[in-house]
């Protein structure tokens, strides 16, 4: 039995809530607490309370990540890979928070103490933010071998077909670069010039390669290589290492496909590839296979899958390398469409140049001008560099000569008769070839098709708000190949969180979900302080409010687990 009692005090008055019950058969008094005097009471009850202080951490990104994480076992597998003392954070701690900040707000390691703090993190890990200084990072990042990150691959892989149950009997292979801001004289051998993807020749690059399967789009294997190094020498070092070092992942499919584009091409690839477990679907450039090229499109066949709609395809057998292939042909109206736009927009910028040029040149005859008069060999340059932009080459025609050692005649045109044999035979038609001989037409087609899947987890990587590669920050190889590392962690573990969400019908984009997830903040409310007195303080805790889309994330991933008791 409980009540309220009244004790008076020099003349004031207390209040207490008291709980009796009865102890050998007497009533006696079992708990009693203060609760104020008559005008505190009143004050309580009829005046909401006022907090003391309000604090906001990340919830819903950061549990959801956490949450793949823990499925994977991501820490503990890290640290059964690459040991060091029982001493501070582990190194699958470390990497477990820097894959954490590469999904939801990719920074450098000096502020990632600062943005670990404004998240759930640090009541989920137990880790002192002042073990994360960029230090402690770097010296952590050291312990970690080229080796090891190869182990670190392979036992992830495992655990990523054996947890969600990947299907890789097609798997999908591409590279990729990231220019840098690495100084020309830095020593290390990773960052060089290339062909930057992203049009940024001036910089080093970092060249990216990675397998994903089919299924979902899952990175199961990375690669980093040197920025200028060709993609064919290094997908032939890929292959080596997938059938070296990833054999066991692969040992219970009995049907392994390989899907790349035309540019890991060489003769040598293909006699490693038929010299191993894999069988492969390539792409090829027209030169090669020319007289399919010259096939017209009335022998053609209409395609009847409705991804493939309105596409066309020739099936034929041909010699590519010295070795009889499975051909496929295939013509796109869309691609043919994108072409001719591409086309279009260079000729334009192209004549334009071309035009100027001529414009220039015809201002030295007859005139007397101060400086150097241009000579033909020297606006031949110019031309080629103007003509470098694809199909340029093959659809403008020019003639260029010294006249009477006075001026530089230029004379330029289209070519119509090459632009029709360009579109006739070329434009809108893709060559495909592998060595599936038991598969049809348009299971090849789907197969190649499907590269966008990791076409896309490049794009992803590329974008600087979600599952970023930037900012990269490290100067030496061995912190280049971990900043890899947890970055495919990174990207690995949202592809499994987008395919979970899939499976349960939310067919959202990844950047979407992240932005709905990333809004889902978690409140600490608290009332009174701490500094006079060591009892807790009270604090109720409790989610922003959300939409209907973040309410159907909450549950269906189950986030409620990761709320404060």
């Amino acid at each position: 039995m409980g009540g309220i009692i009244k004790s008076t005090v020099n003349g004031k008055s207390y209040y207490y809530a008291i709980k009796t019950q009865r102890v050998n058969g007497e009533p006696r008094v079992v708990s009693k607490k203060y609760l104020g005097k008559f005008d505190d009471i009143v004050q309580k009850v009829t005046e909401p309370p006022k907090p003391t202080s309000i604090k906001k951490r990340q919830f819903g990104l950061t549990a959801a990540i956490m949450g793949v994480a823990e499925k994977l076992d991501f820490v503990q597998l890290v640290d059964s890979v690459v040991l060091k003392r029982n001493q501070g954070a582990s190194i699958g701690q470390y990497m477990l928070i820097a894959a954490l900040n590469r999904c939801a707000a990719p920074t450098s390691k000096n502020k990632i103490s600062e943005w670990y703090e404004e998240t759930i993190l640090p009541r989920l890990m137990r880790i002192d933010s002042t073990q994360l200084t960029s230090q402690r990072f770097w010296d952590n990042m050291d312990l970690m071998t080229a080796d090891e990150i190869v182990s670190l691959q392979v036992n992830l892989a495992k655990k990523v077909v054996a947890a969600y149950d990947i299907d890789l009997r097609v798997l999908l292979y591409d590279a990729t670069n990231f220019f840098t801001f690495i100084d020309t004289n830095n020593t290390c051998t990773l960052p060089q010039r290339g062909h930057n993807k992203q049009k940024r020749n001036d910089l080093r690059q970092i060249s990216l390669s990675m397998i994903v399967s089919r299924d979902s789009g899952i990175p199961l294997a990375f690669d980093t290589y040197q920025g200028n190094e060709n993609d064919s020498v290094e997908f032939d070092h890929f292959v080596e290492e997938l059938v070296n070092r990833f054999n066991a992942i692969f040992e219970d499919c009995k049907d392994l496909t390989i899907v790349c584009d035309k540019g890991n091409n060489s003769k040598k690839t293909h006699e490693r590839l038929d010299g191993s477990p894999f069988n492969f679907v390539v792409s090829v450039s027209p030169s090669q296979i020319k007289p399919v090229m010259d096939v017209p499109l009335d022998d053609y066949q209409d395609c009847q899958n409705p991804r493939l709609e309105n596409n066309q395809y020739y099936h034929t057998r041909e010699k590519v390398y010295g070795i009889e292939r499975t051909v496929v042909a295939v013509f796109n109206p869309v691609l043919l469409a994108g072409q001719l736009q591409g086309i279009s927009h260079n000729l334009t910028k192209t004549l334009a140049a071309l035009n100027e040029l001529q414009t220039k040149l015809l201002a030295w005859k007859g005139a007397s001008r101060r400086g150097k008069r241009p000579k033909a060999a020297t606006v031949e340059k110019q031309i080629k560099r103007l003509l470098s932009r694809e199909y340029m080459n093959q659809l403008i025609c020019y003639t260029v000569k010294d006249v009477d050692d006075q001026w530089v005649d230029l004379q330029f045109m289209v070519d119509d008769a090459a632009f029709t044999e360009l579109k006739t035979k070329r434009l809108g038609k893709t060559i495909i070839i592998t060595d599936h001989d038991d598969w049809t037409s348009e299971e090849i087609i789907l197969a190649y098709r499907d590269q966008y899947k990791i076409e896309h987890d490049f794009r992803q990587m590329k974008d600087p708000s979600w599952v970023s590669w930037d900012p990269l920050f490290h100067w030496t190889d061995q912190k280049i190949r971990v900043h890899a590392f947890y970055c495919f962690a990174a990207l690995l573990m949202s592809t499994l969180l987008m395919r979970e969400l899939k499976s349960k019908k939310i067919n959202l984009s990844l950047p979407h979900v992240f932005e709905k997830l990333s809004k889902i903040e978690e409140v600490i409310i608290e009332y009174g302080s701490s500094r006079r007195s060591k009892k807790p303080v009270p604090q109720v805790t409790m989610l922003t409010d959300m939409d209907k889309v973040q309410e159907k994330l909450y549950t269906v991933l189950e986030l409620e687990r990761y709320m404060k008791d």
